[in-house]
Order: C-alpha cells, then sequence, then structure tokens
C-alpha cells in the first residue's frame, strides 16, 4: 500500500509534509526548502529554492524565505536564494532574497562556482 500518490507527493513535497496537513493545525507555513548549503571553514550558508523555468512560487513560500534572508547570526552569513531554470541548467536567473536582487542567464559554469561558493552574487 503506498501512503501517497505521485500527484500528493508532487503538492505535498513530502510524507512528513502530507501527515502535517492533515493532522496539524492550519495556523503555520510548511514549506520544503530543495537545498541548504554549508561551507565549511566559512560559517556561510546558503538557503536555496529551486524553480523550474515556468514554476511560480504561492505567496506562504516566498513569506518564510524572506523571513528567513532576515535572519541574523554574529557566527554564521546566511543567504537565501531563488535559482528558476530547467536541467541540465545551461542557463539560470538567481534571485537573492535578502535585499531582492537578480541576477538573469547566468551560465551553467557560472552556477557552479557560485554553488561551490567560488563565485560571489555580485560577480555573476
Amino acid at each position: 500500500m503506498t501512503y501517497r500518490t505521485q500527484n500528493e507527493l508532487s503538492y505535498y513535497g513530502s510524507d512528513l509534509n502530507k501527515f502535517i496537513a492533515k493532522f496539524c493545525t492550519r495556523k503555520m507555513i510548511v514549506n520544503n526548502i530543495d537545498c541548504i548549503i554549508y561551507k565549511y571553514g566559512q560559517s556561510r550558508i546558503r538557503i536555496i529554492e529551486s524553480k523550474h523555468g515556468r514554476e511560480k512560487s504561492k505567496k506562504s513560500q516566498l513569506d518564510i524565505l524572506k523571513l528567513l534572508s532576515q535572519m541574523k547570526s554574529e557566527t554564521t552569513f546566511l543567504e537565501v536564494f531563488m535559482i528558476c531554470g530547467d536541467p541540465p541548467y545551461d542557463s539560470v536567473d538567481i534571485f537573492r532574497l535578502n535585499d531582492e536582487k537578480a541576477v538573469m542567464c547566468v551560465e551553467r559554469d557560472k552556477l557552479i562556482k557560485f554553488l561551490n561558493f567560488q563565485l560571489e552574487f555580485n560577480d555573476l
């Protein structure tokens, strides 16, 4: 017996999200985050939400990502991004939610360097 159908997996993102939707309060936002990257030795975190080229974000998802982008830490530098593009990611758009800036049409090699912390957002 399958706990969820393929449509439910697409909608909920995970079995835990479905469980929360069925049994927990509706007075909160529940969101899957696609990627959290931590750079050893630099105390840097990049939270990344990925969207396909034509996929839209829900308002609640943007709300929580913007909230995360405003969090401060004395020991860790945190940035929140939305990357929009389709595999094999030859060209993507990158949005930094911390200050709502965007870089459009980033090529694959620069995306890889960015994800590896070898290239900063302002240098894209």
